[in-house]
């Protein structure tokens, strides 16, 4: 696969994603980003696994101003839409690591979450606690 720096292309295809102030999130594999990229600190991929380097990418979107919004409405949205208990409290898990998180993303879990009567229903009967 053709580097970064050998591409005929992927100069000008960063220049259009700042242009369009897009966040750019260059991943190092042995080099450093250069040319105008070059102010932009990479995230080192070297010696990681691919879900290490998925991390730290998500960690990234988390704190980027441009794109926190859409992740915690994303997190949210999911942990909700969860189709079993251990699913929704693994979400829950990543919401409360989290700082800064504004009052509105809490609420909509609140207003999202499944009635306590849905997680006593067994088949089409429903018991009480």
């Amino acid at each position: 696969m053709t580097g970064f720096r050998e591409s005929n292309w992927t100069d000008q295809e960063v220049g259009v994603a700042i242009g369009r102030d897009a966040l750019v999130i260059p991943v190092m594999r042995g080099s450093t980003p250069h040319g105008f990229i070059g102010k932009y600190q990479g995230m080192n991929a070297v010696g990681k696994t691919v879900a290490e380097v998925a991390e730290g990418l998500f960690e990234i979107l988390l704190a980027s101003p441009k794109t926190r919004s859409r992740m915690l409405t994303c997190l949210v949205d999911t942990t909700t839409q969860a189709t079993s208990e251990r699913e929704a409290l693994d979400r829950l898990a990543v919401l409360k690591g989290l700082k800064d998180v504004p009052v509105t993303y809490a609420e909509r879990l609140r207003d999202g979450a499944i009635p306590v009567t849905s997680f006593w229903a067994v088949g089409k009967t429903a018991r009480s606690p």
